[in-house]
């Protein structure tokens, strides 16, 4: 089953950003984790189990939200209340 990704305006801006060398990891990993973002090795983000991360390099973490429908259902919260 394939995943829509849905990038926000600031990590699109981010992304023009990063030097091309990582630009290119973190698309080939978008493109992984649109496959399957449960795939080896993203992980649960602590304290947050909606959310998941895999670190692109040394120095960037991914991080993502899968929903099998387009968008949250009513009612579903992305950030947990503190």
């Amino acid at each position: 089953m394939a995943y829509t990704v849905k990038l926000a305006a600031k990590a699109e801006r981010q992304l023009g950003d990063l030097p091309a060398h990582i630009r290119k990891r973190v698309a080939r990993w978008i493109g992984l984790l649109a496959e399957d973002p449960y795939r080896s090795p993203s992980r649960q983000l602590e304290g947050y189990p909606q959310l998941r991360r895999v670190h692109a390099s040394k120095d960037y973490v991914i991080v993502v939200t899968a929903y099998l429908t387009d968008k949250p259902k009513a009612g579903e919260e992305l950030w947990p209340k503190a």
